[in-house]
């Protein structure tokens, strides 16, 4: 018998565990007669008191629970770790443009990296190479349009130029969330803004104003975590024919998607409700 408990973190994919998967009518009868409602919930309840975001102490102190709840069953319980690539939000983004009339509010984007910096603001298209190499923006602030290229190529092609920050505006109504798919070192600063607010900053640059952004970043960061399957085996019994009963742990941990195929958003949100599947 393989039963998986699953727990719903969030921000990376629960590595897959090896063992055989097997299916019968009548031993899924036989578990489902053994489960106890009430436990089940009750271990809900206390799992659920703290989200158990993948990479930190909380869904590791979830981990050493699960394990002892199985070798409580007298189950010989084992963890197992995996790594994956992890993304904190930044707690404060700020732009603030000089030589434009009222605010603009700001969007990080994934995998941004940390900035304080000001610079003239200088419209670079869309992004794509051949605009940026009719564009000098060594040591400014490049405004982009959105559409054609990924965020990260337009951000990539506006460093390799020199560019200190990137304010990326939308090509539709509405705020724009985003992705650089990945950590880069080679990276700048970067935010999104409304087409509203992108169209206004173009149309004082066409009039011959010089405007002056300062933009900050705090708080990002990118890299390296670690998650964990609780894997747990115990010995056959003359009532159970199979070599050996099986079960695991894994602590799912999910990507939402925002329907954009150029981003895909990575972000904490509370856990999920604990599921039962046996298979």
């Amino acid at each position: 018998m393989i039963a998986a408990l699953t727990l719903g973190t969030t921000t990376a994919l629960a590595a897959p565990h090896s063992s055989p998967v097997l299916s019968a009518p009548s031993t899924d009868k036989q578990v489902i007669k053994r489960i106890d409602a009430d436990k089940i919930y009750k271990n809900i309840e206390y799992l659920s008191q703290t989200p158990r975001v993948a990479g930190t102490d909380s869904e590791y102190k979830a981990v050493q629970f699960i394990k002892k709840q199985f070798q409580s069953y007298g189950y010989k319980a084992d963890i197992e770790e995996f790594k994956f690539s992890s993304y904190t939000d930044p707690n404060l983004v700020e732009l603030s443009v000089a030589g434009f009339d009222g605010e603009i509010q700001a969007n990080h984007i994934t995998y941004s990296v940390n900035g304080d910096l000001s610079g003239e603001v200088v419209y670079a298209g869309l992004g794509t190479k051949e605009e940026l190499e009719e564009t000098d923006v060594a040591g400014k602030i490049a405004l982009i349009q959105r559409g054609s290229l990924t965020f990260a190529e337009k951000v990539l092609n506006a460093a390799e130029k020199g560019a200190s920050g990137v304010i990326l505006f939308n090509n539709a109504d509405g705020e724009l969330n985003g992705t650089l798919g990945e950590d880069n070192d080679k990276y700048i600063p970067s935010v999104t803004i409304t087409k509203k607010d992108g169209e206004a900053l173009l149309e004082k640059l066409n009039a011959g104003v010089k405007l002056t952004a300062s933009l900050k970043i705090e708080g990002a960061h990118s890299g390296e975590k670690t998650s964990y399957n609780v894997v747990s085996t115990k010995k056959a019994t003359k009532n159970n024919k199979a070599k050996k009963a099986i079960s695991f742990i894994l602590l799912d941990i999910m990507i939402p998607s925002r329907g954009h195929p150029e981003r895909m958003m990575m972000h904490q949100e509370h856990p999920s409700p604990l599921n039962l599947h046996v298979f």
